[in-house]
């Protein structure tokens, strides 16, 4: 399914840092932005990076719910 984004950079070297954001969609990140970290790979390894994430899990603030977000960054963290 489209969602209408596009990534539009061909180099990350004009930057000092990056901020990854995503929405989490059943328990995943969207695959555009999981595939820019997976093509960004190597000046990612070089760079100071942010991640970020919106989702509806910590509606409810509990240690359980942090840890399930938490959860959501390891598939992106292991390409880096």
């Amino acid at each position: 399914m489209a969602r209408g984004w596009t990534c539009v950079f061909t180099t990350l070297a004009p930057y000092r840092v990056v901020l990854v954001d995503s929405a989490i969609h059943g328990a995943k990140w969207l695959p555009e932005a999981a595939e820019f970290v997976r093509r960004h790979r190597t000046a990612l390894e070089q760079l100071p990076l942010i991640y970020f994430l919106v989702c509806t899990t910590l509606r409810e603030d509990t240690a359980e719910h942090h840890r399930e977000v938490l959860a959501y960054l390891d598939p992106v963290r292991a390409i880096l």
